[in-house]
């Protein structure tokens, strides 16, 4: 990775064929070509924003912003940022992070526990209190049913949101 300690963090699969990855020692997300190896880094905006998970949808990488407590969309065609406060504040640490069947954003956030769906048609957020204290969801996943599978492991469990 071309940068000092960047930390490289997730990684998806952009509509582009090539994968991205967070860098979670910058404010960067980085983009493989898997034909040629290449590397090339995208800036977030802010200096202070640090990507820890993301997902890809059609054109858009969403990315969970760990310090800034934000939600992050980057724009494949456009190369374009954008970043919403999460309804939980600046210290609620985004974390894991996946995409419903009906394209909703769901990720958890890892200090206030809170699970949110962003529906990126409306801009709206919903916040949803986690069932078990300290949840601590690192990585999200969804099944073919649509099902959101999420590893708790700071309560020891496996949840899920049907």
């Amino acid at each position: 990775v071309p940068t000092p300690h960047a930390l490289p963090y997730g990684i998806a699969i952009g509509s582009d064929g090539a994968l991205w990855f967070c860098e979670f020692g910058s404010n960067k997300l980085g983009r493989i070509d898997p034909a040629t190896g290449r590397i090339t880094e995208h800036a977030v905006p802010d200096a202070n924003a640090r990507p820890r998970r993301l997902v890809a949808v059609g054109d858009v990488i969403y990315f969970s912003d760990f310090h800034g407590g934000r939600l992050g969309r980057y724009s494949i065609g456009e190369s374009k940022f954008e970043l919403w406060p999460s309804p939980g504040g600046p210290e609620s640490a985004p974390y894991g992070i996946s995409v419903d069947l009906a394209g909703n954003i769901w990720y958890e956030e890892f200090r206030a526990n809170n699970l949110v769906r962003f529906d990126p048609r409306t801009g709206k957020f919903s916040s949803f209190p986690m069932l078990s204290p300290r949840s601590g969801v690192r990585n999200m996943a969804r099944d073919d049913s649509g099902r959101i599978w999420m590893a708790l492991s700071g309560a020891d469990k496996v949840g899920v949101v049907e």
